[in-house]
């Protein structure tokens, strides 16, 4: 089985994901690691030298060779299911789960994060951007909350994947 982690950035899919695979014996991946390591460049870096298109143009591929995968966690990065099609064929492929996050713990992760995103550039961004997002996010076979630590939200995981679940 796949299980697709879908949800905004700061939603705890790269936190998470290595701790549900752990978890359910799974491996686990990270697409923008992936997308990095094809294009030889950090995700900034695509998008200033390259542009957004050709970012999801990498993503994509990425995306579709993790059906290659099986017993995975597949981490995908925040725009992944709004592009391309991409949530309709990790529905297809495996069991999508949208991680979210109250917009206030959203905000206060991204803003205490390390990591340089390129499409953040204020609260008013982050929110504007979930917005549109969102609808694509509650498209997924299921949705778990997490504001809590990552071993109540890894439990919350663990008991609503569905133990017959076979993609």
């Amino acid at each position: 089985m796949r299980i697709y982690l879908i949800g905004f950035m700061g939603a705890g899919k790269s936190t998470l994901g290595p701790l549900l695979a752990k978890k359910l014996g799974y491996s686990c991946i990270e697409t923008d690691i992936l997308v990095e390591k094809l294009a030889g460049l950090t995700i900034p870096e695509i998008f200033r030298i390259h542009g957004e298109h050709h970012f999801r143009e990498l993503e994509k591929h990425v995306l579709h060779f993790t059906q290659l995968c099986e017993d995975t966690v597949i981490c995908t990065g925040g725009g992944t299911p709004c592009y391309a099609n991409n949530l309709e064929w990790m529905k297809m492929h495996g069991l999508t789960i949208y991680l979210s996050c109250d917009d206030e713990v959203l905000i206060q992760r991204i803003e205490n994060s390390q990591k340089e995103r390129p499409l953040f550039t204020n609260q008013k961004s982050i929110v504007e951007l979930l917005d549109a997002r969102r609808k694509f996010y509650q498209q997924a076979h299921m949705h778990v909350l997490n504001n809590n630590t990552p071993e109540t939200t890894i439990k919350n995981l663990v008991k609503a994947i569905p133990k017959n679940y076979n993609k």
